[in-house]
């Protein structure tokens, strides 16, 4: 498909190269989308995009309500993206990466599946069953951290309706990914219904040597142990993602 004069889609933007990229979600008839936007040659301020299909997505949903699919950009590989969705009911991520994302039709590998179990999606209050939770999918920055790193984090629920945090991290490109590891040490519970749609303080980094002289996985995630919705922040050594 090739869109000309309408506003760019998507609600999730990559960069990689020059190449600035986003995501349409799927439908239960339709494949997800991966569009490129190209800026006019003679005027910077407009452009045109071309959308094309993400094999094998059909029916599978977004981030938790917040629009569309994941995408991130490997800064260390010119072209290649990486993109997570929600893979039906079974509580799990499906990761599909492309090599030539600067490419008219580029092409993708993939599904790795992470999986995601007894996770849901506390924006919306959803039960603690299938649905993912306040997810973040990222790149590690070259200048931040060893090249080529790609990490996941997100919600998932205990037996007794509280939430834990996990994150797995994949060390080739999202060709495999680690085993999940707990960030925080004390559950929580939802947030109120009164507080609003949920929070907006899901976050996984990478960064250099912290106190324990290691590179390390940053997770940020909005927490309620204390009765109202705080920004809380954990590191996890590379090393624990591991055995």
């Amino acid at each position: 498909m090739y869109t000309s004069g309408a506003p760019f889609p998507g609600d999730h933007f990559a960069v990689n190269d020059g190449i600035l990229v986003a995501t349409i979600p799927a439908s239960s008839s339709n494949p997800a989308q991966f569009c490129r936007l190209v800026l006019s040659p003679t005027d910077p301020t407009t452009g045109t995009y071309d959308c094309t299909d993400i094999p094998n997505t059909t029916g599978m949903t977004g981030d938790s309500g917040l629009g569309g699919p994941f995408v991130s950009a490997d800064p260390t590989t010119p072209g290649r993206f990486a993109v997570a969705l929600k893979s039906g009911d079974n509580g799990s991520f499906d990761v599909f990466v492309t090599e030539n994302g600067g490419d008219p039709k580029p092409t993708w590998t993939g599904p790795t599946v992470v999986q995601a179990p007894n996770s849901a999606d506390t924006g919306t209050q959803v039960p603690f069953t299938s649905a993912l939770g306040k997810p973040w999918f990222d790149y590690s920055p070259v200048q931040n951290g060893p090249a080529g790193l790609l990490g996941l984090m997100w919600k998932g629920g205990t037996s007794d309706g509280k939430i834990n945090v996990y994150s797995a991290i994949s060390t080739d490109n999202g060709r495999t990914f680690s085993k999940r590891v707990q960030v925080n040490t004390a559950s929580f519970s939802p947030e109120p219904v009164t507080d609003g749609p949920g929070d907006d303080l899901s976050w996984i980094v990478f960064g250099p040597a912290g106190h324990n002289g290691k590179t390390n996985a940053y997770v940020a995630w909005g927490d309620t142990r204390n009765g109202k919705v705080e920004g809380w922040f954990g590191q996890v050594p590379l090393a624990a993602y591991s055995g």
